[in-house]
């Protein structure tokens, strides 16, 4: 104990510190066993799912690909020995718990590691590992991925693999609720204090940084598929590149045609489907200081200039219109209900104040700084 532990022990006497005390031991007490019981998890998952499926590679006789493997488990067995030294740390702090016992250190000192869980995160929610895990499902047919899990769940009388898997997800959010909790019951004068409410904002911080991989990476997915359903490539893979909204909309002109549309926060492109399923890119227009969007409160209108009551190939009235004004392709365009309409205006918009708000401002600066 610190000579300034000690001292704060002293005084930490009244009946309000006392409660706060006891309440805090208890949640100390949940943090350690949680976490022994999350380290067992990560343990199980390692000795009796990944290195036996490893081994089975080594042997010969895989039972999923090494490739397969790797998306699945990612870096379980490095995160599994960071928890378990972790824990270990934990236990030292926690299992002679007094009054001023510190527990904010150990924490941060820990955080900046759990930055790691991001691409296992990311990979747990990656379409090709739902698809692996989907092998798992009662109504799937009996593979010999689908016999070793089954298998192992039995002999080890641990939950099926999914339930496991799922651990590591969840617990950055786990530790967050933990600390919050362990901090409300800290006096702020005690020595812990200042320690755990740093060690909360890093955690908060590291939630967030493996929270917006995964989005990055589900949005990666998306643009991918997007360019998957034209016929030709149409060159939307940018870095920069966010998916935001899309649906088919009514292209008033000589012939009303139905296009499907993609908004990005930095493009709008739409394409004319010629095959189930499939598109031909019609154009790419650019999100810049000209676009805009503008309600039209009448109901499109009829070459005879009678009312569009509706359209037989779609079986709807596609009544609600609305005009995208930009510098490439001015248009108005028709949603079949309200509510699309809504969401297109809303979208459209969105994208607009990013525009102005932080694409244009962070443009203007690169063109002002010194070459």
């Amino acid at each position: 104990m610190s000579s300034c532990e000690g001292a704060w022990s002293k005084h930490a006497t009244t009946s309000r510190t006392e409660k706060m005390h006891r309440n805090r031991q208890k949640i100390a007490e949940e943090i350690l066993s949680t976490e022994r019981s999350y380290c067992a998890t990560l343990r199980t998952i390692c000795d009796f799912f990944y290195n036996p499926l490893i081994e089975a590679c080594d042997s010969g006789r895989p039972i999923l690909s090494r490739k397969e493997i790797a998306m699945v488990f990612s870096d379980i067995s490095t995160i599994c020995n960071l928890n378990e030294n972790f824990l270990k740390d934990l236990q030292e702090k926690i299992e002679s718990y007094s009054i001023s016992t510190c527990l904010g250190m150990t924490i941060l000192a820990f955080v900046p590691y759990f930055r790691m869980y991001r691409q296992y995160v990311g990979n747990h929610e990656n379409a090709k590992v739902k698809s692996i895990l989907g092998q798992l499902s009662d109504a799937a047919k009996n593979t010999s991925f689908k016999r070793f899990c089954a298998e192992t769940s039995s002999t080890q009388k641990c939950l099926p693999l999914p339930a496991l898997l799922i651990a590591p997800v969840q617990r950055i959010p786990r530790y967050q609720l933990l600390v919050q909790d362990f901090l409300r019951n800290t006096d702020a004068h005690h020595p812990d204090y200042l320690d755990l409410r740093k060690a909360l904002e890093a955690i908060k911080d590291t939630a967030k940084f493996v929270n917006d991989a995964v989005s990055k990476s589900q949005n990666r997915e998306k643009i991918f598929e997007i360019s998957s359903l034209f016929l030709s490539n149409p060159g939307l893979l940018s870095p920069s590149r966010w998916f935001e909204h899309e649906g088919t909309l009514m292209k008033q002109g000589s012939d009303e045609n139905y296009y499907h549309f993609f908004l990005f926060n930095d493009l709008l492109a739409y394409g004319k489907e010629i095959a189930f399923g499939k598109y031909m890119l019609q154009k790419k227009i650019p999100i810049d200081a000209a676009f805009r969007v503008r309600d039209v409160s009448m109901p499109r209108r009829g070459s005879s200039g009678g009312l569009f009551v509706s359209s037989p190939k779609t079986n709807g009235t596609w009544d609600f219109g609305f005009q995208i004004l930009n510098s490439v392709e001015s248009m108005q365009v028709y949603a079949k209900t309200p509510e699309d309409k809504g969401e297109w205006m809303c979208a459209i918009e969105r994208v607009i104040a990013e525009y102005r708000n932080v694409r244009l401002p962070l443009a203007s600066l690169a063109t002002s700084l010194p070459t």
